[in-house]
């Protein structure tokens, strides 16, 4: 059995709680692994991925690697924030060379983030994330639906704070990131078993 202290305890109501960054950081893991993130002082909290997701992110963080484009990759447990109420785990995200000098701290936004969708976390990832992604002016957004094989790419222009072009490649079409130049595969790839 867990004793939660009532000062650490979870509280999801906006109206009745909302957390600065350092009291979400004292937050306990919670006991089934699901992941805690911090919008605007507003707790969310998505169950574990499953194993197909595992691996789509295994397999995209492949493309990423082999590109060995200038900057730095970012895997799960490493999160976005920002002010003093924002922290955001994406599954996987990459900033440029040019945004790493610009760095000073934690991330406060990436040229390229992706998330994979699971049936738990999917209308989330597609509305309240993806807003907050936009927002932050993430300079591109995949959204990785392994269940249909298709990737969703959402493009933020520079300096903008909303995603203005959307294109969603399926099995057979070759995506080309805005964000990354030279980053192109075969949808197909990500998605083979």
């Amino acid at each position: 059995m867990l004793v939660i202290e009532p000062s650490t305890q979870f509280n999801f109501s906006p109206i009745s709680r909302r957390y600065t960054l350092a009291e979400f950081s004292d937050l306990p893991e919670p006991d089934e692994h699901s992941k805690l993130e911090l919008i605007g002082g507003i707790l969310y909290m998505t169950p574990m991925p499953d194993w197909e997701h595992a691996k789509v992110v295994e397999m995209i963080l492949k493309k990423l690697m082999a590109l060995k484009a200038p900057g730095k990759i970012f895997v799960p447990r490493a999160g976005i924030t920002t002010g003093e109420n924002t922290w955001i785990e994406p599954d996987l995200f990459y900033i440029s060379e040019t945004g790493l000098k610009k760095l000073t701290g934690h991330p406060t936004t990436a040229d390229l983030v992706v998330e994979v969708l699971s049936q738990g976390t999917e209308e989330y990832d597609r509305t309240t994330k993806s807003d907050t992604y936009a927002a932050l002016g993430v300079g591109e957004l995949w959204l990785v639906d392994y269940r249909k094989k298709t990737i969703e790419a959402r493009v933020n222009p520079p300096g903008g704070k909303a995603f203005t072009s959307i294109v969603v490649y399926e099995t057979g079409d070759e995506l080309i990131s805005q964000a990354i130049p030279d980053l192109k595969f075969k949808i197909d790839d990500v998605f083979s078993k």
